[in-house]
């Protein structure tokens, strides 16, 4: 197998089945990190969305999806997600250290409508989100419609409601008591859901001590009741990390494999 690294506009090749090293550098698309590697085949795009504030180099040492993905002919898209909790927006309440993180908007109308449109044209674009990056992946999925072939959730948290005393939440939106709308409503992934068109894979451990398992068992229940694509996998013991999520890598491309063929 053949890939190529790209980064923004720089273009690296290998014919070595590893995924680069950290020597590799790094350009950027308006100041943000875009690192990207590009089958040879190239029958669509990934988008990868890393966990809360996992580096892509943290996901090129664990994760088996990429290397795997590029075999099966699958270019990736991997920007550095820092802390971004893809609030739509900043509030007079939202904490210091998240007030310069990335919005949604910036996944849309940036990452997407602009950079993987341009670089990747007419490819179908899928999106791979682990633990916050799912909760990503479902907003993005949401806001673009039939844009976004298909996408994974893995161990995510989609429901902030379910924890009302969560600090991060809290950080980004104020507390449930005094805006309860944006915890409901304005930021909330499962509020949006009726006008989500991509087809959808879930994945949760009920062992999970990270992520409640309960935001993806709503969530598989809500798709159901609106009749939606969607595949729901769930396990007993396994943790929320790359050893669970590299379990399912397979089973996630066979997922996106049937959606290109449609």
């Amino acid at each position: 197998m053949k890939y190529f690294l790209l980064i923004v506009s720089i273009l690296f090749t290998t014919t070595n089945k590893t995924v680069p090293s950290k020597s590799i550098k790094h350009s950027d698309l308006y100041g943000e990190t875009i690192s990207c590697l590009n089958s040879t085949q190239e029958k669509a795009v990934i988008l990868f969305l890393n966990g809360y504030n996992f580096s892509v180099q943290k996901a090129i040492n664990e994760s088996n999806f990429i290397e795997n993905a590029l075999d099966r002919g699958y270019s990736i898209v991997m920007p550095e997600v820092k802390k971004t909790v893809y609030a739509k927006k900043n509030y007079p309440e939202t904490a210091e250290f998240l007030v310069s993180q990335k919005k949604l908007n910036y996944f849309t109308d940036t990452l997407i409508a602009e950079f993987v449109n341009t670089h990747y044209k007419r490819k179908p674009i899928f999106i791979y989100g682990l633990s916050t990056g799912a909760r990503g992946t479902l907003l993005i999925a949401g806001e673009l419609k039939e844009k976004i072939k298909a996408i994974a959730l893995l161990s995510g948290d989609f429901d902030q409601t379910l924890n009302t005393s969560d600090n991060l939440m809290k950080a980004a939106f104020g507390s449930f008591e005094k805006y309860p709308k944006r915890w409901q409503e304005e930021e909330n992934p499962i509020f949006r859901l009726q006008q989500l068109k991509a087809s959808t894979y879930i994945y949760h451990s009920k062992a999970d001590k990270i992520v409640p398992f309960d935001h993806s068992k709503q969530l598989n229940a809500k798709l159901i009741k609106l009749k939606k694509e969607n595949f729901f996998e769930a396990e007993s013991n396994q943790n929320h990390d790359f050893a669970a999520w590299n379990s399912k890598t397979s089973n996630i491309l066979d997922f996106f494999d049937e959606k290109i063929e449609k």
